[in-house]
């Protein structure tokens, strides 16, 4: 990015930059680090639970999380997406976090 004031003026908020840099990268790690204690913390007593209301027919029984390439034809719960019994909730990028 090119400055249209003087030079001497540029070199200031350049310098500027440099110095308050270094601080403003020590506080940003502190957030970054202080938000995924917060997010590790809030699962931590979910990571030996168990099942949940249809977690067992959406990964379990899924057999579309069985292959990537069935993904890409099924629904949310495997059905073929063009089948009658499927209801059209196409949705590959959930499905495939579950493979």
């Amino acid at each position: 990015m090119r400055c249209k004031r003087s030079v001497p003026e540029c070199n200031k908020k350049f310098a500027y930059m440099l110095t308050s840099s270094k601080f403003d990268d020590i506080k940003s790690c502190y957030q970054l680090a202080a938000i995924a204690l917060a997010a590790i913390l809030s699962f931590c007593g979910n990571i030996d639970g168990d099942f949940v209301f249809d977690d067992r027919e959406a990964i379990l029984q899924n057999q579309a999380v069985q292959s990537i390439i069935k993904i890409f034809d099924t629904d949310f719960w495997g059905f073929p997406i063009r089948s009658s019994r499927s209801h059209k909730s196409y949705r590959p990028l959930t499905t495939i976090t579950f493979a």
